[in-house]
């Protein structure tokens, strides 16, 4: 049996992962909220506007919180460290986190309400757009790991 010192890598991983994956799921969570409310909004069906900006910034804190965590676990670091070829794409996926970071900021300020009423809808158009660069980032790095554990388990480690 291998001492903590000696832990395999896929092992350290896997903890951290779980993390990982748990962070996705409240992030998920809460932006299907969002987008249940900003449909009800659009709609004129009972949510208001002060209730998704709460939702919004509850959903920036979180993949701030998520992304700041991930960058100090250094599990992508640790993907890299067992299968050398990520070297490129994990540089990508943590490059992104500032852009990720970035759409976070800018959704949490809302619609712009410059010309007179919030346009709800414009804006659940773009919180929908970013779930979906949100979603295929962390896909994309799910991959990675997966591809890492699979190989590992399968002899390599």
């Amino acid at each position: 049996m291998l001492s903590s010192a000696q832990t395999r890598p896929t092992e350290r991983m896997d903890g951290e992962h779980g993390a990982i994956r748990s962070d996705h799921a409240a992030l998920r969570r809460c932006a299907e909220r969002i987008d249940e409310q900003l449909a009800r909004l659009v709609e004129g069906t009972g949510s208001s506007g002060d209730a998704v900006r709460s939702l919004l910034e509850e959903f920036r804190v979180r993949l701030l919180r998520h992304l700041s965590a991930e960058e100090q676990a250094g599990i992508m670091q640790q993907a890299v460290a067992v299968e050398p070829r990520f070297a490129r794409r994990v540089e990508q996926l943590l490059v992104e986190h500032a852009d990720l970071r970035r759409g976070a900021g800018d959704l949490a300020a809302g619609p712009d309400g410059s010309n007179g009423a919030p346009d709800w809808g414009g804006f659940h158009a773009r919180f929908v757009a970013f779930r979906s660069v949100l979603e295929a980032h962390e896909g994309a790095e799910n991959e990675v790991l997966q591809c890492v554990y699979l190989e590992d388990l399968g002899g390599r480690g």
